[in-house]
Parts: C-alpha cells; structure tokens; sequence
C-alpha cells in the first residue's frame, strides 16, 4: 500500500518542490527594502528589482500547483500586491494586474477595482484610464466609459480656465514644463474620446467633440492631425481631411512636425503640387533655425518625385538657411545623400559607415574609460532651459550624444557654443546619472546641476 501511495504522489511532490525551489530562488533576489521611487529615480538598482518583482508576478502566475485554482488566484494576487509595495508608480504593473484579473476570476470587475486604484496612485497615467474605459465598454457600460474621458478633459479644461485667472502671476520654467506635459496628455485624451465616440455614436458627434477640442487652449497639433486621419479613414474624403488640415495650420504653421505630417498626408493621396506649396508656406513662416526638419522632408521628398536640379536647388537653400560651413562639409554631403538614397531603414552602405560625426560618442567614451580629463567643456548643459532642459527634462537629452535611446542617427550634430560651458567634474557626474550608474535614489540632474552652475 505504501509503494502505491508513494508511486502515486511521487510526480505530484517533485513538481511542488521544483515550484517551491523556484519561488525560494526568486524570493531571495527581491528587495523588501527598497523605495517606491518613481521609475529612474532609484538608478540602474532599481529598474533590475522591478524586472525581477516582474518575473516573480509571471512565475506565480504560470506555476498552479494541484488544482484549487482559488488558492492560486490568491498566490497571484498577494504577489501583484507584494510588487505594488515598491512598483506603486510603474503603470505596467498596474495594467499586467488588470489584465490577468480580467482574464481569471475576477473578471471585468476585479479588473476595474484594480485600475481604480492605479488611477488614484497614478493620475497622470492616462493608459490606466484608458483600460477602464475599454474595460467598461466592453461590458456595454457606454456611459460609464464616457464618463471617463469626460473627467479626463473637462479636469483641463477648469485647469486652464484656473490659469486664466492667475496670469498675472509669475511663471519659472518648472512651470511651463509642467504645463507642456499637461498639454500633451490632455491632447491625448481629447484624441482617444474621439475615437471613442466615433466607434459608438459615429462620425457626426465625432467631429462635434472636435470642435468642442478646438477650445481647449492648450491643444497640441496632433489633435488636428487625428481628426483629419479619422476622417480619411472612415469616408476617405480627401477635402474634408484637407479642410482640417488646413484649420490647423492657422495655429501651426510655423510647427514643423504638423507641417511634415500634413505633407506626408498630401503626398500619399498624390497631391505633390499642394505638398511642394506647403513647404514653401512653412519654410517662409519658420525661424531659420528650426527649420531642419521642414528642409530633410521637403529634400526626401523631391528626390523621390522630383528633378535632379530641384534637389540641388533646395541642398543649397538649405544650407543658406542653416547657415552650415560650406559646400564641402563632409556631414552636409552626408546628410543629403541620406536623404536622397536611404530607403525606410536601408542605407547606402553599412550603418556605421555614416555614423562619423565627430561628438557622437566622445564624451561617453571618456567617462565610461574613467578619464577625468576627456569630459568636453562645450558638454549640453543648459540650466535655463534648450532641448529637453529645465526641471522635469529628460536627462539623457541633456547629456548623451546619443539623445534618448543612445546613439544618435547620422547628420550634424548641434554645433559648437550653443550652451553654456559645464566643468568637466559636473558633466562627468552627469553622465554617471544619466546612466544610472550611481546606486540608490537618483535625483533630478537639473535641480543638482542648476543652482551649482548659477554661482
């Protein structure tokens, strides 16, 4: 009897020790310790611990040991709560809890207890709102998805009725970051409710709530550009896409990103000549110095449909405007050939052929070597402001030659004596920042760096 019971039970024993080892295992890589930073705060430690509560959450939830699914839901849900202790500010974990509620026992409700949650940790995350939503319309509770997106951009709208009030009060450029991030997510949820409503009441109240996103003083441009794609998508009426198009450029003419992106739309339905005429609009309402962009689509864009005069004509245009060195300077004659012959991601020879700008990865270079001499003095710093600076920038905008992601793409880099100079001590502490390779909290690089270099 007790070598069949033991036969019987063996397999089922040596899968529970295996789960049990591996929990073991994983439990003790995890720190209970830790500080509920926001994500980057507490360095390159931090962001390991969140991959590794990440892999705890995915082991309990793959390993069900017999078949009492209740106890396993209540492992599962004890582990997503265990993460949320150090996590409380990662949306990812929030969503990866909703979704395996929503799946399991819990279903759309237990679902929607969880983002309601994470919304009230993390309001800024509009995904976490987002999901509530779908989550509500996909149980037909219309409204109350409705009601969502109502609170999301009637709470921007008293924001900026607040702010209308107080304008005489005196701003400082934390402010007008804040502000702009503000802008961006409000732009988002005006987009999303307009796909919402599009989806369940159609196109007319579409284009209503539209217009009423049109007053919203802080509208970005993608909400122009979302609702002329909705329209092309839905009618594929090119006129009425058009007429939105142009409503925008009112406001965002002297916006390049709208402007591409209008372009690119012309140039899709085959509208080279209104495409061409827009370039030259733009071009003209633009400060020379951000008109880059404007420039390395317009030049794409005739090497694929117009003549070779014309794409020299606007290589020497653009260099005017941009003010570059001259007409051999390698990386202009680099750039253009980009533009030119490179087809979506396939260059003109090997990619690292025409990564040669000089700055690309000189300072990474020199800190990663440990060479307190090789930081550059013309380092991009900027305590007052510039691409992604002030309180709330992105540090390695700042601070990598490469800008977010790494490695820049080929072309011209920014130029000499555009920012103040930053002792070379200060930058290389930057860089250690940025790269997260100072352990514990991480401060904000700006609000360290900033009062330092204003003595």
């Amino acid at each position: 009897l007790a070598k069949r019971a033991l036969d019987e039970w063996r397999t089922t024993y040596h899968a529970c020790k295996a789960v049990s080892n591996g929990r073991l295992e994983l439990n003790d890589q995890l720190d209970t310790k830790m500080l509920p930073l926001p994500p980057g705060k507490g360095g390159r430690y931090q962001m390991e611990q969140a991959e590794k509560w990440r892999r705890y959450c995915r082991f309990e939830r793959d390993n069900q040991v017999g078949e009492d699914g209740f106890r396993h839901a209540e492992r599962v849900g004890l582990a997503y709560e265990q993460s949320l202790s150090y996590l409380v500010q990662f949306p990812d974990v929030w969503l990866d809890y909703a979704e395996w509620k929503r799946d399991g026992e819990g279903g759309v409700g237990g679902a929607l207890k969880v983002l309601e949650r994470g919304c009230e940790a993390l309001p800024s995350a509009l995904a976490l709102h987002f999901m509530a939503a779908d989550l509500m319309e996909e149980a037909g509770d219309v409204e109350k998805a409705r009601a969502v997106y109502e609170a999301l951009v009637v709470a921007g709208e008293e924001k900026k009725k607040d702010e209308g009030k107080n304008e005489g009060d005196e701003g400082d450029e934390g402010d007008d970051d804040g502000e702009a991030e503000a802008n961006r997510l409000k732009t988002l949820a005006w987009i999303v409710y307009m796909r919402f409503t599009k989806r369940v009441d159609g196109v007319q109240k579409s284009r209503l709530l539209f217009m009423r996103a049109r007053k919203f003083t802080g509208l970005q441009w993608e909400a122009y550009a979302a609702a002329a794609r909705f329209e092309w998508l839905n009618d594929g009426n090119k006129d009425v896409a058009c007429k939105i198009y142009e409503l925008g450029l009112k406001t965002f003419l002297n916006t390049p990103p709208y402007v591409v992106e209008y372009a690119k739309f012309l140039i899709g339905v085959g509208d080279f000549g209104n495409a061409r005429s827009l370039f030259e609009r733009a071009l003209t309402e633009t400060a020379d110095e951000e008109t880059g962009p404007l420039w390395d689509a317009f030049i794409a864009f005739e090497a694929e449909c117009g003549g070779f005069s014309t794409v020299a004509s606007l290589q020497i245009r653009r260099r005017e405007a941009l003010r570059e060195a001259s007409t051999d300077d390698p990386l202009d004659a680099m750039q253009t050939a980009l533009l030119r012959y490179k087809f979506l991601d396939l260059y003109p020879g090997h990619v690292d052929q025409f990564e040669v700008s000089p700055e690309l990865f000189e300072d990474a270079d020199n800190v990663a070597d440990g060479d307190e001499d090789g930081a550059d003095a013309d380092a991009d710093y900027d305590p007052a402001g510039g691409p992604g600076g002030g309180p709330g920038g992105h540090a390695e905008e700042l601070y990598s030659p490469g800008g977010p992601g790494g490695r820049r793409g080929p072309g011209p880099g920014p130029g000499p004596g555009r920012r103040p100079m930053v002792p070379r001590e200060l930058h290389g502490l930057a860089m250690l920042l940025q790269r997260g390779e100072v352990e514990g909290p991480i401060p904000e690089v700006d609000y360290v760096l900033g009062p330092v270099m204003s003595f």
